[in-house]
Formats: structure tokens, sequence, C-alpha cells
């Protein structure tokens, strides 16, 4: 029984170190690819990657685990709107996914589950 514990505590202790790294978006490869790379070293990223407007108002928030995004995805629009926002894990979109335009109205809201659409809901014919 100690050994679960011990190994359930171990696995949370390295989950919280991968990401614990912070990495500047100008540090890594293009975000927009599948696999994502350190500009430093060519490693593949573990962490979180977060850029910056020249505003000062965040620009993306990402998590990744061996090159792939695996947690948490948001990208917001310089004047601080969340634009796109969904959850990944291990490189597939897993969860609900909501993309907004630049003054947060709705535009999407899809649901994936590995990758695979399982609903989506288009919000856009209520603007027209």
């Amino acid at each position: 029984m100690s050994i679960k514990i011990t190994s359930f505590l171990f696995s949370i202790f390295i989950s919280t170190i991968l990401y614990s790294q912070n990495i500047p978006l100008s540090g890594v490869t293009n975000i927009e690819k599948d696999t994502v790379y350190s500009k430093v070293d060519i490693s593949l990223i573990s962490g979180v990657v977060t850029g910056f407007y020249e505003n000062g108002n965040i620009k993306i928030y990402a998590e990744f685990k061996d090159g792939l995004r695996n947690g948490e995805f948001k990208e917001w629009h310089s004047n601080g709107q969340i634009i796109y926002s969904g959850n990944y894990l291990n490189g597939e979109k897993d969860g609900v996914f909501e993309t907004s335009d630049i003054y947060g109205k709705k535009l999407s809201k899809i649901k994936y589950d590995r990758d695979i659409i399982v609903w989506e809901k288009d919000f856009t014919e209520k603007y027209h």
C-alpha cells in the first residue's frame, strides 16, 4: 500500500517539476506546429509557454509535455479578449474548445474526444 502512495506522490512531484518551467514564446520553435522544440538546445519542450504583446497583455498560454501540447492552451487578442481556449492530451484536442471574436462574442464551441469531434455549436448565425 505504501508503495502505491509513494508512486502516486512521485508522479505528482514529477508533473509539478515538468510544468514548473515557464518558457517564453520567443524561446521555442513555431508554436503552431505539432511538435515544439527549444531554440536554446533543440530539446522537446516540457513546461508552460507564455507570450505577451508589447502592451503587456498576455498573448498565449500553452502547456507542453515532451514537445506536444498537453493541458491548457489559450490565446488572447492584444485588447485582452480571449479568442481561443481548449485542452490537449498528448497532442490531441480533448474536451471543449471555444473561439471568440476580438470583442468577446462567442463564435464556436466544439467538444473533442482525443481529436474526434463529439459535438459542435456555431454561434456566428446569431451575429448576422
